[in-house]
């Protein structure tokens, strides 16, 4: 009797011995199998997050190039615009213009704007999202506002896009709005003045001077603005945005002036600084002579054009000044 409840304590002894060890043992391979998928599951987590971190960036980075380029086709087609249609109204109906043919290629002037077709900002924004689509990215984006101006400097428009970006994942979302501002040089953009008040017959592109840090001019510096078609600022001109209304009123920070090439256009009794010769400013006759306007010859100058006298004192070449009968 007393041997059988030996032998009984020790198959028990055995069973516990061994329940424990089963358990140790499931729980090594229920902790094991569950450790590995969990951290496979953070590592695929953080990958995926990182990529869709660096498509917002890239997306914001194609926003701004698009930017660039929708900017450049706006003014092209406002230009073609006032050169068929007329100049605007007022320098808001121009601000209005680049932003309804930017985002929508509607014009104030005429329906839709030349060359706009498939370009617009809203097209080249399409296509981000439609290429993240492709590659299983659920994304999307609303345009806030978009605006431009030039308050800064005469070389440069100020583009102003307010966007929001939008993206749906499994492991994580984004709802990300951003001002993005782009300082847009108009170095090769026509110049309104020119194309519209010629009806796109005259062209010239802005280009401006390196020589001009607001100290003296002299006969090499206003040849070398002159042949080469530079503009120069100019604190009592209107800027290349008021160039669109044909205005001539002042911009302080941004005004520019440039001389019409008398080569380049039929011939006038005005003086050839831009904004007077596109005015048809007139000049009288005063004793055989026109008051306040002479030629000017210089060596090495393109053409012989006529100059008032405000502006040859301007340009310090009251020694290269001849009258002018009438």
């Amino acid at each position: 009797m007393i041997m059988k409840k030996i032998r009984e304590n020790k198959k028990a002894i055995f069973f516990s011995m061994l329940s424990l060890l089963l358990s140790s043992l499931f729980i090594v391979m229920y902790s094991h199998s569950l450790q590995v998928p969990v951290s496979n599951d953070i590592f695929i987590i953080n990958t995926r997050v990182y990529l869709l971190d660096n498509y917002i960036n890239t997306f914001e980075e194609y926003t701004k190039e698009s930017i660039n380029i929708v900017a450049y086709k706006t003014f092209e087609a406002m230009n073609r615009e006032i050169a068929d249609d007329g100049f605007f109204d007022s320098e808001e109906e121009v601000k209005t213009t680049f932003r309804e043919c930017a985002l929508n290629n509607n014009s104030i002037l005429s329906s839709k704007c030349p060359g706009l077709e498939g370009s617009t900002l809203v097209d080249f924004l399409d296509r981000m999202v439609g290429q993240g689509r492709n590659i299983h990215i659920n994304n999307n984006y609303t345009i806030n506002s978009l605006s431009v101006s030039q308050e800064t400097d005469h070389e440069h428009v100020d583009i102003i896009l307010n966007i929001t970006y939008f993206i749906n994942d499994s492991y994580a979302s984004w709802n990300i709005t951003k001002i993005l501002v782009i300082n847009f040089p108009l170095k090769g953009i026509k110049d309104p003045y020119y194309y519209g008040n010629s009806n796109g017959n005259a062209e010239r592109k802005m280009s401006f001077s390196p020589t001009y840090v607001g100290g003296t001019w002299d006969a090499a510096l206003f040849t070398d603005l002159y042949n080469n078609g530079r503009y120069r600022l100019c604190r009592n001109c209107s800027s290349f945005l008021m160039r669109f209304a044909n205005l001539t009123s002042e911009s302080y920070c941004c005004g520019v002036e440039s001389i019409v090439n008398a080569s380049d256009v039929p011939a006038k009794d005005t003086s050839y600084v831009d904004r007077h010769y596109w005015a048809n400013k007139q000049y009288s006759c005063v004793s055989g002579h026109y008051d306040g306007l002479y030629s000017i010859s210089i060596a090495g100058l393109e053409s012989t054009p006529y100059i008032d006298i405000e502006s040859i004192i301007y340009y310090g070449i009251e020694d290269y000044k001849q009258e002018i009968l009438c």
